[in-house]
């Protein structure tokens, strides 16, 4: 199993991010890796037996966006904490597409059979609408990938940005 992982893995390649022409392109390109990697390959981040083929795969993805995030003008330790929360957010909403139907819609039913073990009838149909926006799993990520990036520009940008112009001379 451990093989077929690791071949798995390897034949999705890196994703193109040398070329991207700014840094939300660096993050999508990795959310969508790390999307269709946590799909394919659910739990394969937390398993410490894991080959070291495919935590090479992972090292080679950090250090190709580090690097062109660098290009763009970032520091290092703010690429690496942009990627870090990209890529653990986008292999958990991969993984997460395991909770659709075969249209790739949310399987209502099934979430209902989930939460019946939680929560009481009234919450549970309170719940199931709360999915109601989000009819397949890619609705779910487009708006979360959103979301996210907004976070880093006003966490990670917004923050280096003014540090950078208190640094200029006259300020």
């Amino acid at each position: 199993d451990h093989q077929h992982r690791e071949q798995a893995v390897a034949e999705m390649g890196l994703p193109p991010v040398a070329d991207a022409a700014n840094w939300r392109e660096v993050l999508r390109e990795v959310a969508l890796w790390n999307y269709r990697l946590g799909e394919a390959q659910p739990g394969w981040y937390n398993d410490p037996s894991m080959p070291s083929g495919i935590r090479r795969v992972g090292i080679q993805l950090l250090l190709l966006v580090h690097r062109r995030l660098m290009e763009l003008g970032w520091t290092r330790h703010d690429a690496f904490r942009a990627h870090l929360v990209v890529s653990n957010w986008a292999i958990s909403a991969g993984e997460a597409q395991n909770n659709t139907n075969a249209k790739g819609g949310f399987d209502i039913e099934r979430i209902r059979a989930v939460l019946s073990d939680y929560a009481e009838p009234s919450a549970i149909e309170e719940l199931s609408h709360i999915m109601h926006p989000f009819t397949t799993g890619s609705d779910l990520f487009d708006d979360g990938l959103a979301i996210l990036l907004a976070g880093i520009e006003q966490t990670i940008l917004r923050p280096a940005e003014a540090d950078r112009k208190a640094g200029e001379p006259g300020a």
